[in-house]
């Protein structure tokens, strides 16, 4: 299943090393055990706010009674953490250590946020 409805997202798999088991006589995978690869969906509707926006007004919903309507901030050097800042103002605040996998962290968009990394493609 894919990370998001529309635009792009990230879509796991993964594997057991079970055919025999680990231990004696058996031996682990080759490889990691869990692999991402990108998938596409049709693109997101225009007026839509972004992937990231959407993950600031969540939280902002969860945690405030007010309505102050959060917007994303990327920091440079952290591209896979959510800094989220009230609308019209220059504070960003640090809201989560990791976005949601298949948030978009580069110029391309493929580059995407993966298990708290951003993972160029």
């Amino acid at each position: 299943m894919c990370s998001r409805t529309c635009g792009t997202g990230v879509r796991f798999r993964q594997r057991k090393c079970d055919n025999p088991p680990p231990g004696p006589g058996g031996k682990n995978c080759r490889g990691a055990s869990v692999e991402h690869t990108v998938c596409e969906n049709l693109p997101c509707p225009k007026g839509v706010p972004s992937f990231r926006d959407q993950q600031c007004q969540a939280h902002d919903r969860y945690t405030n009674k007010k309505k102050s309507l959060l917007t994303a901030v990327v920091v440079d050097d952290k591209p896979c953490e959510l800094f989220c800042s009230p609308l019209g103002k220059d504070s960003p605040v640090l809201v989560t250590d990791r976005v949601l996998d298949g948030t978009p962290c580069g110029p391309y968009e493929t580059d995407l946020c993966v298990h708290g990394k951003c993972q160029v493609e």
